[in-house]
């Protein structure tokens, strides 16, 4: 169930708790684990209210089928330390609207995709029989891509239009952070563990795009075109704030059965807002 921050008895502990890598570790010899994660989320507005989008009104998201896949290998420096390499996904999810056209959030969002790769270099020690700490520089990869409707009022009829069509993608973005983990054994049946992941704030450039769609107006049409530079690529930048990762565990070895609880804090405050800048 994801609670394995004090056990962390295998090579995902490069994302659980880098310090359970310490104990694993057997001089010269070379260990390798892949596996993947398997999301299928489902997400829909059930309840409207006035005066928008209307009392009432549903809608849902596209079914989606993300499989994230992650890898770790580890080398035994001796017997007491390990130096390892992995990659995982710590976020990346998209949210893609039912009947985008007709979606009465669409002004705000019809599809938004945003992802982020991470690659670590991690050493841990055993230090003695009690303490083991581990840590590791992390690279972060992170893409965006964005699409939504640009309103305007059409003042011939006094009603929003859908003016056009914006598509903004951000080019591949590379920022560095750490993850660092320490594992407490003060029993050989009772372990604690601890581990921290680093916050990232990528800034983001790449190009928008605007589709206009006409509103039968061709003055109205006209006069949005000056304003938004249409149907060719307009250079775009923003930033986006990761979130550092903090999980704790403590877990209790009964010899048959095992029992751990974990908890996860993860700094969402740091994610405030993201505004895009137009050249």
């Amino acid at each position: 169930g994801g609670a394995f921050v004090a056990h962390a008895d295998d090579l995902s502990a490069m994302f659980y708790n880098p310090a359970g890598l310490a104990k694993q570790a057997q001089k010269g010899k070379l260990k390798a684990m892949a596996g993947v994660t398997l999301i299928v989320p489902t997400s829909k507005m059930e309840e409207g209210y006035d005066p928008y989008p209307g009392q009432g009104y549903q809608a849902e998201m596209k079914d989606q089928f993300f499989f994230p896949p992650n890898f770790y290998t580890s080398y035994g420096l001796s017997d007491s330390v390990s130096l390892s390499f992995g990659t995982w996904f710590p976020f990346g999810l998209a949210t893609r609207w039912d009947n985008p056209d007709e979606f009465r959030g669409r002004f705000l969002s019809q599809y938004a995709d945003l992802k982020q790769y991470a690659a670590s270099l991690q050493i841990a020690w055993q230090v003695n029989d009690v303490l083991a700490i581990g840590a590791g520089p992390e690279m972060r990869f992170s893409t965006v891509k964005l699409q939504r409707k640009v309103p305007l009022l059409n003042p011939y009829t006094n009603r929003i239009v859908d003016a056009a069509h914006a598509d903004i993608r951000a080019d591949l973005e590379m920022d560095v952070t750490f993850g660092a983990g320490i594992k407490i054994t003060p029993t050989p049946a009772l372990t604690i563990g601890a581990s921290y992941h680093g916050q990232v704030d990528a800034n983001f450039g790449g190009d928008a795009i605007f589709y206009q769609f006409g509103t039968g107006y061709p003055q109205l049409d006209a006069a949005f075109a000056a304003k938004i530079p249409v149907n060719k690529e307009v250079p775009v930048k923003t930033t986006i704030q990761f979130p550092a990762q903090t999980q704790v565990g403590i877990g209790y070895d009964f010899g048959k059965l095992s029992l751990e609880a974990a908890g996860t804090f993860t700094e969402w405050s740091a994610f405030d807002t993201t505004v895009l800048e137009f050249e």
